[in-house]
């Protein structure tokens, strides 16, 4: 009875099948053959080596590539973050000169305010001089005051006479104005009489003897609709409304 032998198949089809675990080869295997599979082992294990190395390479240049944008990322922040500073630095140098104008400006107004200190200590010095002299104008002046207000006194007794003679003669005013008044009314009416007579006779003269009315409103609006005066061109220049008038009392 033979004994059942397993056959090992490669996975890649092209490959050749392994041969079963129990298989021993009766052919001697010449040196180059021990030679060329040593060479195959060790090809094999360096191309392991080399393929544990290449997968290293490529984890740790995957790493590297996310540093690398990691980097480029704090590059841009830092290069957006030295932009701003800049910005800050132009700010703050232009704030600088500002106030380094404001701060000549204010030196230019202390020193005239310095020199208008000055100016106001001198005056205060003649101030107080002035002042001296009218301390001494006040003395005599209050002597003179004393003076005047005896004077005063004597002035205020003749004024409440004045004052007497003041009242009295504003009553006589009084009734004089009002006598005034009346005067001037009766003018006024005798004025009047002598217009309305004057007017009376002006129109009994200008009527052969007859007393003139005034027309009615009807024939006055008959006497413009027939009056052909009312149809002239008016002109600013040459005939206006004093033409107009002059032509329509003709």
């Amino acid at each position: 009875m033979d004994t059942e032998r397993t056959v090992v198949l490669p996975k890649n089809p092209s490959e050749p099948a392994a041969p079963p675990a129990d298989f021993v080869s009766t052919r001697k295997r010449s040196p180059a053959t021990i030679a060329f599979a040593s060479l195959a082992a060790v090809l094999v294990i360096v191309l392991a080596v080399l393929s544990v190395n290449l997968s290293m390479a490529r984890a740790d240049l995957s790493s590297n590539r996310a540093r690398l944008v990691e980097s480029q990322s704090t590059l841009a922040d830092t290069k957006t973050n030295l932009k701003r500073a800049q910005e800050s630095l132009q700010s703050k140098t232009a704030e600088l000169a500002r106030t380094q104008t404001d701060l000549a400006g204010t030196q230019v107004t202390l020193g005239s305010t310095q020199t208008d200190l000055a100016t106001a200590n001198g005056n205060l010095q003649q101030a107080r001089v002035t002042l001296s002299a009218a301390t001494l104008d006040l003395a005599k002046s209050r002597g003179d005051l004393a003076s005047l207000s005896a004077d005063l006194s004597s002035t205020r007794a003749d004024l409440m006479g004045v004052r007497a003679d003041l009242a009295k003669s504003r009553a006589d005013y009084t009734s004089q104005l009002a006598e005034l008044k009346l005067a001037r009314e009766q003018v006024a009416t005798v004025q009047t009489t002598l217009a309305n007579l004057q007017t009376n006779y002006d129109r009994m003269a200008a009527g052969a003897g007859y007393v003139s009315r005034d027309p009615t409103y009807a024939q006055v609006k008959s006497f413009l609709q027939n009056d052909p005066v009312q149809f002239r061109t008016y002109n600013a220049d040459t005939y206006n409304c004093v033409n107009f008038s002059a032509d329509l009392m003709a």
